[in-house]
């Protein structure tokens, strides 16, 4: 009797395990297998007696990256954790208040150590970051260049009332503010670090315009456009305040964000607003590029007749059509697909170098990576 009641296990078993593979080729260009986890996914291994020791894992790791219905199992446990435990799925991500979501990432400019200030510089490595401008600036100078440096606060420090108490404040000494102020008392570099003007800006505004994407690392159109007005005034460039008759702040949804991704949770969390300010004289600007890894260039009319380069990561996206609409000629290149080449060619008379915060160490200590 026992046997005919369990005769029945072992093929329903393997049925279980073979029926996504089955199904998959069948459903698979009607289901979501986008990739939200800012990474690259595993290639399928190729076989070759030189690695053939390593072909097992290879396997392995192809295999967990491309797994049938991946994308779905990853979201239901992800939203298991985060909506019934209100605890992040991801040790890249921590989850705060209200539906905000924070970077972590320690191999990734380890923003938390930013925010609570346990990544101090020694003087040796103040000294060695402004010796490296300084450098930058001095080679721009001998061609007629303007030299600036810019700095994305990361969101964690703007938006600390949204972090987990567990957090604490954030420091009021940290690797940045070292840099800032020590360039400021050391050196005459243009120096713009616009925390405060951002912090200011989500305080007045509260929850009639947040300044940061909640679900993504990246500041969104209106905290990016108080950015761009620090450093525009820096180089005399006037944009209006927020708080012009002229500014209209519009508010729209948002679109889940790379934080949500990371969390396996792009198609499930709710991503809140985002705000977009207009009214501003964008000087009949016209976009002639946009790639993201590449470059954005624009052209305008009647604005300011210098061109501006700005050597940037992806905290440039949300304020290059702001930047842009305020020169004749500006052309802004990512980071990893800049060359000093680039200056010789373009020719421009502004070079920002621009970086958010948590990158703001590792950039500004190798000389290679200014300019």
């Amino acid at each position: 009797m026992r046997t005919k009641k369990t005769h029945w296990i072992i093929p329903v078993f393997i049925i279980m395990i073979f029926a996504p593979n089955l199904i998959w080729p069948l459903i698979s260009s009607r289901i979501d297998t986008g990739n939200y986890e800012n990474r690259d996914l595993a290639a399928k291994p190729e076989f070759s007696l030189d690695s053939v020791s390593n072909l097992p894992d290879e396997i392995e790791d192809y295999y967990d990256d491309n797994l049938p219905f991946r994308n779905q199992l990853i979201e239901l446990s992800s939203a298991i954790k985060y909506y019934c435990f209100n605890s992040s799925p991801s040790d890249r991500v921590v989850a705060g208040k209200d539906g905000w979501l924070f970077y972590a990432d320690e191999d990734d400019g380890d923003p938390i150590s930013c925010y609570k200030g346990t990544n101090l510089l020694t003087d040796e490595q103040l000294n060695t970051i402004s010796s490296n401008l300084l450098a930058a600036r001095d080679d721009l100078a001998s061609r007629g260049i303007d030299f600036v440096v810019f700095i994305a606060p990361d969101k964690e420090r703007v938006y600390s009332n949204e972090m987990p108490d567990y957090y604490g404040e954030p420091a009021d000494s940290y690797a940045v503010q070292q840099i800032v102020n020590y360039l400021h008392e050391n050196t005459d570099l243009n120096v713009v670090y616009p925390v405060d003007e951002i912090i200011s800006a989500a305080d007045s505004l509260g929850d009639k315009g947040i300044l940061y994407h909640k679900t993504d690392t990246h500041w969104n159109e209106l905290g990016a456009y108080v950015g761009a007005k620090v450093l525009l005034d820096s180089l005399n460039v006037s944009l209006p305040a927020l708080n012009d008759s002229s500014i209209t702040i519009n508010e729209s949804e948002d679109e889940a964000g790379d934080l949500a991704g990371i969390m396996g949770l792009h198609s499930w969390i709710e991503p809140g607003k985002t705000y977009i300010p207009t009214g501003f004289d964008k000087h009949d600007l016209v976009e002639d590029e946009w790639d993201f890894y590449n470059e954005y260039s624009f052209h305008a009319s009647n604005a300011d007749p210098r061109k501006i380069f700005i050597h940037r990561d992806s905290f440039c996206t949300a304020m290059a059509e702001t930047i842009g609409s305020q020169f004749d000629e500006s052309i802004m290149v990512y980071n990893q697909a800049y060359t000093r080449d680039k200056i010789s060619e373009e020719k421009p008379d502004i070079y920002v170098f621009e970086t958010v915060e948590r990158y703001a160490v590792r950039n500004m200590s190798d000389v290679e990576l200014v300019y």
